[in-house]
């Protein structure tokens, strides 16, 4: 949990220094709830983590979270969780 909460306030300064540089656009919250919708559904979280992941991926190529949300939707980056190679063959139940 405090792992989450530094994270995320380290990429809140990032993204308030960046906002400076970048005009979001008319639907811009839309698509970027949109995609953490995408996100958590692909990878299996919280929706408030799928935010977390789309802002940690945004900080890390040094683009905006409109940008990745963008590419999110139009499927060009996903967060589908790896499969386990050791779960081949064992029974679930």
């Amino acid at each position: 949990m405090t792992a989450r909460q530094v994270l995320a306030q380290g990429l809140q300064r990032a993204e308030s220094e960046r906002e400076r540089r970048w005009s979001p656009g008319q639907y811009s919250r839309r698509e970027v709830h949109q995609a953490a919708g995408m996100v958590a559904a692909q990878s299996g979280t919280s929706p408030a983590d799928a935010l977390l992941l789309l802002r940690a991926a945004a900080f890390s190529a040094g683009t905006s979270l409109q940008s990745v949300s963008s590419d999110v939707i139009a499927r060009v980056i996903g967060f589908e969780r790896p499969l386990d190679p050791g779960a081949a063959g064992r029974n679930p139940t």
